[in-house]
């Protein structure tokens, strides 16, 4: 059979919509073309709405869902890393001795020795530069850190055949989870220098000669009937402090990372740290994607040389193993597994110091598809004077009501089903119009060429920035001063004036305590003349002065220096700005600050500094009552890029403490969307972008300059004014006090219907805990401490039915149904169309010869 005879009968008795037309004999050639393009058109969709649907499959085929816990019975404790800080002088002597056989008699020998063995004491891998003196001492090389430390912290180390160093009571069985039963410890060497630990993964700690030679602790377990606490003892003395690191049971520890809790224990009382469970589990149906897309691992799916089962902390651990011996060719003594040789020195940690180890080691280390995180609930210390008050550390866990479960939302079967269903409709091609279409490729062109998919991009796990929670500071009190130069200035009204004085200064005291919620206040002063074309933002500018902080500095009175831009300084001062609200004149830390400016000019302001929090330090700030005892505050809290609205669900309200402290902790939670989620309409994903801004008086969009631009239009449509809680908006027709009263007659701002979308990626706070401290004394200065609390587990927006799944169904209902296509919808309406076309033209024909 010739080439042209095997094209024209493979294409001609294809089962592809519309091939056969195209050897069709008998058609013109011009249709020839336009039923060419039709299929290349038809296969360029199908192809490319295949190719979305195989990214879906890729980059997101699982969600994260929420299922009751009820009926789980056991729950693992969390896995404790206790290190002490202590120095046992004795155990130094006895090492310098031993080591370099020098006395405490030769004194400036001794003394450097010992500065040397403190530092190695102390050591972790933040603190390697701290060996710096001791890089050129030869006399340093070849030493068995790991044994020199077991000697130096023996004091503090679980016996090596007993379970604790001393155990006053049996509640600790193996298995047991007795109420405050002391926890069951191992030695281990970590990246914290040598601790102890409880952990399941204990034998890859061990600092004694092999890993296989320990038994390892007992499994404590949880159950919803019981308590579940353990009780920690400072078992050194009252010279050594307690670093205290919870983290997963079944992981080793990792300082700095996201799932490892640290808590210092008190020196002389008892520290209680409650902490929340959460788990995730994982249908059957997560295990049969490939562990590229589903982007978690099981234990059992190892790709580890130095360990049996498969954890994010011991791959972080191999991984750095690793980078160390890239970069400088040795091993650092904080490792137990890995090579016994090519341990690093003092120039070797050095080195690492150099190579900025550990932190340059790139490590892809996946989360676990079925694992358990703990969050600090509660932290709560009471101390004593008492030395009979032993040193402890009690951890209590709260068991979940509630867990996460991964599920698939887009399986293979699924990726198949739509590629038929595109293709079906696109092409009314089948998977045999798909093997005959390859069969012919082979045969005419005598090459196949194989292709692979593009490398795939895996997530970075880990957000390392999160911005601090926004804070609107408002105070509540009368300065009788400043009223008293405002009736001057505005009436020349003198206090010996005292009936119009008096009625002046219970007007301006309206004015200064007057919110969106209180404009009935001005009912008395309806029909006053006198106030009318009233500035009232100055007037406020001038009553709240005391209180706002100077317009050229970032606050009022600055103690110090800690909140520098950018900065996430344990209890710095927030700066704030001027703010004109729907509260009155406050201050704000919002850096939509500019839309709330009270001076003249939107945009004569700089900005307050943004301050981010990260998992490694405390994210903490400090409000002072700046102007004195005779004012109270009221805080608000609300999203950093947002105005606050009072009454709003994401805004946060806290009265202060009249003389003392309090402490607001709120939880952070975060939602993100996914690229596919910005191809909806707006319409249909009920959500808007920053960027996608239909307000006519800021630049971006959020839901509170929404709102706010909402109840502008609203006032001005019900009353032709606007009233001056707003630095935005029109300069003009500024309401009086009958404007406001009409307002309130009006039912504003409840009877203003505002569709105002919220962001589709978002930050959103949930208070935790309030906690007030007051005392009696003088001196004791009124604050509020707002904490916010990192999230372990975020929400992700995700399209779970998109354009493309839709096109896809239609193809799918029409292909079986019907056995059509694009394309055999499209050659309907070319038939007919010369059906027409055809009739058209006779009848035109026969009109033309009768009329000649």
């Amino acid at each position: 059979m010739k080439c042209q005879d095997y094209i024209n009968t493979t294409v001609g008795e294809s089962s592809i919509h519309g091939c056969p037309y195209l050897v069709k004999q008998a058609l013109h050639w011009l249709e020839k073309i336009f039923w060419g393009v039709t299929i290349i058109a038809a296969a360029y969709w199908s192809i490319n709405i295949c190719y979305s649907q195989w990214e879906r499959f890729r980059d997101n085929p699982i969600i994260l869902a929420t299922e009751l816990t009820w009926g789980k019975l056991n729950y693992p404790f969390v896995g404790i890393t206790l290190c002490f800080n202590y120095t046992d002088e004795v155990a130094i002597a006895r090492v310098i001795k031993d080591t370099w056989a020098v006395e405490p008699e030769d004194r400036d020998s001794y003394q450097y020795y010992f500065k040397f063995l403190k530092t190695i004491n102390d050591l972790t891998v933040a603190k390697l530069s701290t060996l710096e003196p001791y890089r050129n001492d030869d006399k340093l090389k070849n030493l068995d850190f790991v044994q020199i430390l077991l000697q130096l912290k023996g004091k503090g180390l679980p016996k090596r055949d007993t379970k604790t160093v001393e155990k006053k009571t049996d509640e600790n069985a193996p298995g047991g989870n007795a109420e405050y039963g002391e926890p069951d410890f191992r030695a281990a060497i970590t990246e914290l220098g040598m601790c102890q630990t409880t952990s399941q993964t204990a034998r890859y700690t061990n600092p004694y000669e092999g890993p296989g030679n320990i038994q390892l602790p007992a499994k404590s377990e949880c159950n919803p009937i019981s308590e579940c606490n353990t009780k920690i003892f400072n078992r050194v003395g009252s010279n050594a402090s307690m670093n205290v690191y919870m983290h997963n049971n079944f992981d080793i520890v990792t300082p700095g990372d996201r799932d490892t809790i640290f808590s210092r224990g008190t020196d002389n009382g008892a520290l209680t740290v409650e902490l929340m469970l959460g788990i995730t589990t994982a249908e059957a149906e997560v295990r049969k994607l490939p562990i590229a897309y589903r982007k978690c691992r099981y234990t059992n799916e190892n790709n580890l040389n130095y360990f049996r089962s498969y954890s994010p902390g011991l791959c972080r651990t191999e991984c750095r193993v690793h980078a160390a011996l890239a970069k400088c060719g040795c091993k650092p003594y904080f490792y137990a597994v890995g090579s016994k040789k090519n341990i690093c020195d003092v120039k070797g940690m050095l080195c690492l110091e150099k190579a900025e180890w550990p932190e340059s080691a790139r490590c892809n280390c996946l989360p676990l598809c079925e694992e358990v995180r703990y969050v600090v609930s509660q932290k709560q210390a009471v101390t004593d004077d008492s030395t009979r008050f032993e040193s402890t550390v009690i951890i209590k866990v709260l068991l979940p009501r509630m867990g996460f479960k991964r599920r698939v939302v887009f399986s293979a079967d699924q990726l198949i089903v739509s590629f038929g269903g595109a293709i079906g409709l696109f092409l009314g091609a089948s998977f045999i119009s798909v093997y005959a279409a390859a069969y012919w490729s082979i045969n005419i062109c005598y090459k196949w060429e194989r292709f692979r998919d593009k490398p795939i991009i895996l997530a970075t796990w880990g957000k390392l920035d999160y911005s601090f929670v926004g804070i609107t500071l408002c105070f509540n009190y009368t300065d009788e001063v400043a009223i008293a130069r405002v009736i001057k200035d505005t009436w020349a009204v003198e206090p010996e004036d005292r009936d119009s004085y008096q009625y002046y200064f219970e007007f301006l005291k309206t004015i200064n305590d007057l919110t969106v919620g209180k404009l009935s206040t001005l009912e008395p002063y309806r029909n006053d003349d006198k106030l009318k074309n009233l500035d009232f933002v100055q007037i406020l500018l001038q009553l709240k002065g005391k209180g706002l902080p100077k317009r050229d500095t970032k606050t009022v009175e600055r103690k110090t220096d800690e909140n520098a831009p950018g900065g996430n300084a344990e209890y710095g001062e927030p700066d704030f700005r001027a703010a004109i609200t729907e509260l009155g004149m406050c201050q704000t830390t919002s850096q939509t600050a500019r839309y709330t400016n009270p001076y003249e000019g939107a945009h004569n302001i700089q900005l307050p500094a943004k301050s981010e929090c990260n998992p490694i330090s405390e994210c903490n700030a400090k409000i002072f009552n700046r102007v004195g005892s005779n004012a109270s505050m009221n805080v608000y809290m609300h999203n950093n890029f947002d105005i606050v609205t009072p009454g709003d669900r994401d805004t946060i309200l806290s009265g202060g403490t009249d003389n003392g402290a309090l402490t607001v902790e709120l939880t952070l939670g975060i939602t993100t969307a996914e690229a596919e989620v910005r191809k909806l309409p707006i319409a249909y994903r009920k959500c808007r972008y920053t960027n996608e801004n239909k307000l006519r008086y800021s630049p971006s969009y959020s839901p509170g300059l929404c709102r706010t631009e909402c109840r502008i239009h609203a006032a001005l449509a019900k009353c032709g004014c606007k009233p001056y809680f707003y630095a935005i908006g029109p300069k003009k027709n500024i309401c009086d006090v009958k404007g406001m009263l009409c307002l309130e007659k009006a039912e504003w701002p409840e009877s203003a219907r505002c569709n105002c979308l919220p962001l589709c990626e978002e930050i959103r706070y949930v208070v935790s805990q309030a906690q007030a401290v007051t005392k009696s004394t003088e001196k004791f200065e009124s604050t509020i401490i707002v904490k916010v609390l990192l999230p372990r587990v975020g929400l992700k927006r995700r399209v779970v039915f998109s354009a493309d799944q839709l096109i896809v169904s239609f193809g799918g209902a029409i292909g079986l149904f019907l056995g059509a296509s694009f394309i055999s919808v499209y050659g309907l309406v070319f038939t007919f169309s010369q059906f027409v076309f055809s009739n058209i033209s006779s009848l035109f024909k026969k009109c033309f010869n009768s009329s000649n």
